[in-house]
Parts: C-alpha cells; structure tokens; sequence
C-alpha cells in the first residue's frame, strides 16, 4: 500500500467528518483506508459525502421534521 500521511490536511478533514457525523474519533486504519481510496472512490469530498450518508452516521443524524414546523406561524 502506498504511503498516507495520517497528519495531512485531508488527514485532518476525514477527522473532523468522523467527529461531527459519526461523533467518534476515526482509528488510524479508517482514516489510512478512506485517505488511500480503499473505502471508497472519487475524490476526498466524494468520500466525506460516503460517510456523512453512510448507515452509521444516520444514527446520529437529527429526526427529519415531516410535518408542519410549529415555530413558524401562518397567517
């Protein structure tokens, strides 16, 4: 395997993705498998798009309001 650089700054934004959807910290073998193309293609930001929708980020998403919003009054 070709070598990552786990300090880089797309390092640093697979990091950042894992804390704020997965709310965990990322290992060094995910952030080596997402920086090296192994988990997943296209380019870095096809990859943060990967595991913001990824099954285990929805866990920890929001519940979608799918009704009317009771904070916005109609006339």
């Amino acid at each position: 395997m070709a070598y990552v650089d786990l300090q880089s700054d797309d390092a640093q934004r697979f990091r950042d993705q894992y804390k704020t959807k997965l709310q965990r910290d990322a290992s060094d073998d995910e952030l080596t498998g997402w920086l090296s193309g192994q988990f997943g293609g296209g380019s870095v930001d096809d990859r943060l798009n990967q595991i913001a929708g990824s099954h285990e980020a929805q866990q920890y998403a929001p519940p979608r309001d799918v009704g009317q919003n009771p904070n916005v009054s109609t006339p």
